[in-house]
């Protein structure tokens, strides 16, 4: 899709076959197959915000469905629908942005998954539907205020405001970090995330299909699920069914985590004579680019498909957007089900 004038893009979600563009101005454009609606209009190209009742601010994209939250704590769905992944109280495909009954309350964050969907409320409550969460949004978390949401292939997480990480639904491979015998959970249940048996508070969190990456709030990273592509990092393949230290980026100062399909990326603040951001890349992250901003005269940086790593390898490193403030350069991730991509985007931008 070609760069829209003056609409630089902001957030990027891929599914099997389709592809949604969120621009700074909160316009959606999709481009990819549209056989069950999940372009959200008639053809690739800009969905008209006529079907939305505001701007839209971010984006969560499925296997064949995606959803949108707009500015008012409204929430869209469309495309696939087979288990009632969009929430709209029957299993019937929607070709347009068709609002979703999630609550009376503003939500402030989604995520999607495979086949169901995940909101977070301004209350601190969070709302499922899909899979097997039903057909229309219910309340599926504890008496817990939580702060952020992450879906896999066909599970979910969600980190408390007290830094307690909560997963839910099912995974074979360990993804819900419960131990090697629970393969499938109904409602949010407690993960223990410890340093030398001590409990970590969690910071943040990501989901790839079927593994998670968290930042604790004293710096470490963990990292449990499927690692048959070596993308949990820790220089083997065999699958972990609970938090593990990744100790090959101790002593870096991680600002950021994506997971995506086969691969993870880490995005580090390094202290130099001007400060730098240094993206760290592991697994099979198939076609992965680093796209400049508009400001930044370089090319973009491509890694071919063939490639993949059992430990973090810094894959780029970029100056500071603005040495006289000392301010670190925001870099963008986005990892995918059939793409990766790292958008460097100035601060302001």
């Amino acid at each position: 899709m070609q760069r829209q004038a003056g609409k630089p893009i902001v957030a990027i979600g891929v599914g099997e076959a389709h592809s949604i563009f969120l621009s700074a101005q909160g316009q959606l454009f999709s481009v990819g197959w549209n056989d069950k609606g999940q372009l959200g209009a008639t053809k690739a190209g800009a969905i008209p915000r006529t079907l939305l009742e505001a701007s839209v601010t971010s984006l969560a994209v499925g296997q064949d469905h995606a959803v949108a939250l707009c500015a008012n704590g409204s929430v869209y769905a469309w495309g696939g629908n087979k288990h009632g992944q969009l929430g709209l109280g029957h299993l019937q495909v929607a070709s347009a942005p068709t609002r979703v009954p999630v609550s009376q309350r503003r939500v402030v964050a989604i995520a999607a998954g495979d086949a169901h969907t995940v909101a977070l409320l301004e209350t601190g409550a969070i709302y499922g539907w899909g899979h097997s969460m039903g057909r229309l949004p219910q309340k599926v978390s504890p008496p817990t205020r939580f702060v952020a949401v992450g879906a896999g292939s066909c599970f979910s997480v969600a980190l408390s405001a007290g830094g307690t990480l909560f997963a839910w639904g099912q995974g074979t491979h360990g993804e819900l970090g419960l131990g090697d015998h629970v393969t499938h959970v109904a409602t949010p249940t407690a993960l223990a995330v410890s340093i030398a048996a001590k409990p970590v508070m969690v910071a943040s969190v990501s989901c790839g299909a079927h593994h998670v990456l968290a930042l604790s709030r004293c710096g470490h990273t963990f990292a449990w699920g499927h690692n048959a592509r070596g993308q949990l990092g820790l220089g083997d393949l065999r699958d972990r069914f609970a938090p593990t230290r990744l100790r090959a980026l101790d002593g870096l100062a991680v600002i950021a985590l994506t997971a995506g399909l086969h691969g993870s990326v880490a995005v580090v603040s390094a202290k130099a004579a001007l400060p730098t951001s240094v993206v760290y890349i592991w697994g099979d992250l198939g076609s992965v680019a680093m796209v400049p901003s508009e400001s930044v005269a370089a090319d973009a940086v491509v890694l071919g498909a063939t490639d993949k790593r059992l430990t973090p390898t810094k894959f780029l490193q970029t100056p500071a957007a603005d040495a006289p403030t000392q301010r670190i350069r925001r870099t963008r991730l986005c990892c995918t089900r059939l793409h990766s991509c790292i958008r460097h985007i100035a601060r302001g931008c």
